[in-house]
């Protein structure tokens, strides 16, 4: 086991199959450093919208570019809400360009699963 960072905040994300645990693969925080990570939400992902990429990015530092826990609360959820809250006026205007909304997917087709299975 190494250890990769020391963080100043760290929002554990529910898993998937809503246990009510946070997912070790579902994460993100601000280190010691202010570097943002993130891990397992939609930013990561290739097939997100830059749009919707970018606004959760300037969601999360808007919220954790705080100093300290009560802060966070305090402010940072207000600003991460004004984020939030400015990018969808932005959507009700049309004025986002249409290729920052594709979705973009790369379908691969399994031939091997395709095949029928060798007589016995």
């Amino acid at each position: 086991m190494a250890l990769e960072h020391v963080f100043r905040f760290l929002v554990l994300l529910p898993q998937k199959g809503g246990a009510g645990v946070g997912a070790v693969n579902r994460f993100y925080g601000r280190t010691l450093e202010g570097e943002y990570v993130c891990r397992g939400i939609e930013l990561r992902r290739r097939d997100t919208p830059p749009f919707i990429a970018q606004v959760q990015r300037e969601a999360i530092e808007a919220l954790l570019g705080c100093g300290c826990v009560e802060e966070v609360r305090r402010v940072g959820l207000e600003r991460a809400r004004g984020v939030v809250e400015e990018a969808c006026g932005r959507l009700r205007e049309g004025v986002v360009p249409p290729e920052d909304l594709r979705v973009s997917r790369v379908l691969r087709w399994r031939w091997a699963n395709t095949l029928p299975a060798p007589p016995t």
